[in-house]
């Protein structure tokens, strides 16, 4: 699953269940809440194990705030932030420079070693305890892509539209060091964050996504690397076209065993989107599969053929029902497994996560005060408001 820097506004109701699924547990319906901390990201290193970061200290609404699981989210426990006024969000780089600094996700590698990016950079090497700024050029992108191994995209400019001049670099976990690793892109900016695909192997997927909403081609670039960045090749965006519209992908996620899943949206028609599944670590894909026309803009695939797309990075105001669709046949027929009707507002964080720490155990954040958790592969969540 990645994060996005452009998002649409959505401003409207949906509840029709789709009528490709086959018969399936009853769908989890969510009463509305009005929390007032807001999640936007998770990460977990063992399906007991994981942090949630978010926003909405007393005196600061912006201001970040990490919370600690080891019992699989029964209980949470507050962890220490950086010092000052760090902020979730800062909303341009005065704002950024100004404060503590700003990020917008949080990586685990082990119970220990963490990060805090976005575009600010914090390491923290003792459990969140305390946090260490890293100067630099700021971080477009980070995630764990070998046991140990470490890589970010860095980037020197976010105007042309960013990010631009984007550098790549890999730390191993109990070094301070970050190490350039050769790759054959500079990033020029689309105005959209990159994705670094990782398969917890060797081979690893850099995804440079379009913005689709511009007036211009939004294609993305997929550069792949077999062996941790020693060699390259470059692939074109599978989606292709549809018989009217371009159809760009738009998220991607995989697994050790070699299944990457990309999701791909019409061009300018957010609810008009279909997967495609490769077995070969994205050397050649299958069939496009349609999602159900229900504003399903992330993707996470649990094994090779269970794979969940559901609702997030919504914006605007009004009501609105977020959604989880489930395949258990590589996208060939879906079931809704969560409909949580909504009321947007203003304040409303566009950011969200999806993701499996094993071929169970998955968590969603969709809309922000609660996470989302399954333990059967996706078959049924429950809703919790950490």
């Amino acid at each position: 699953m990645r994060k996005l820097v452009a998002v649409a506004a959505v401003v409207m109701t949906l509840t029709v269940v789709a009528g490709t699924s086959s018969a399936s547990p009853p769908t989890t319906t969510a009463a509305a809440s009005n929390t007032t901390t807001w999640w936007v990201d998770s990460t977990w290193i063992s399906p007991l194990v994981g942090w949630v970061l978010g926003e909405g200290k007393a005196g600061c609404s912006t201001c970040v705030i990490i919370k600690y699981t080891d019992d699989g989210g029964r209980t949470w426990t507050m962890v220490p932030t950086p010092a000052g006024r760090t902020l979730l969000s800062g909303g341009s780089t005065y704002t950024c420079q100004n404060s503590g600094g700003c990020v917008t996700h949080l990586v685990f590698v082990n119970r220990e070693d963490g990060y805090l990016f976005g575009p600010d950079l914090f390491t923290t090497t003792n459990g969140g305890r305390t946090w260490n700024r890293q100067r630099g050029k700021p971080t477009a992108a980070l995630a764990t892509v070998a046991p140990g191994v470490v890589w970010r995209l860095t980037y020197d400019e976010d105007g042309c539209p960013g990010p631009c001049g984007l550098t790549l670099q890999q730390q191993r976990t109990g070094t301070t060091s970050w190490v350039t690793v050769r790759a054959p892109f500079d990033g020029s900016g689309t105005g959209i964050v990159p994705q670094i695909v990782s398969t917890d192997s060797a081979r690893v997927l850099i995804a440079f996504y379009g913005n689709i909403a511009g007036g211009v081609s939004s294609h993305a670039t997929f550069f792949v690397t077999p062996n941790l960045g020693r060699s390259w090749s470059k692939r074109v965006d599978p989606c292709g076209w549809n018989r009217t519209n371009e159809v760009d992908a738009y998220d991607a996620s995989a697994i050790p065993e070699g299944t990457v899943v990309v999701e791909c949206l019409a061009k300018g028609i957010s609810n008009q989107a279909f997967v495609m599944v490769s077995h070969n670590g994205g050397k050649t894909f299958g069939p496009r599969r349609p999602i159900p026309p229900l504003f399903a803009n992330m993707v996470a695939v649990a094994s090779a053929n269970t794979i969940v797309a559901a609702t997030g990075e919504a914006g605007g105001s009004g009501p609105f029902t977020y959604t989880l669709e489930r395949s258990t046949n590589g996208g060939l027929s879906w079931r809704t497994v969560v409909r949580d009707p909504e009321t947007l507002t203003s304040s409303t964080p566009g950011e969200s996560y999806l993701g499996f720490v094993s071929p169970s155990v998955g968590h969603w954040i969709g809309y922000g005060n609660r996470l989302w958790t399954t333990t059967d592969g996706g078959a049924h969540w429950t809703a919790s408001n950490v």
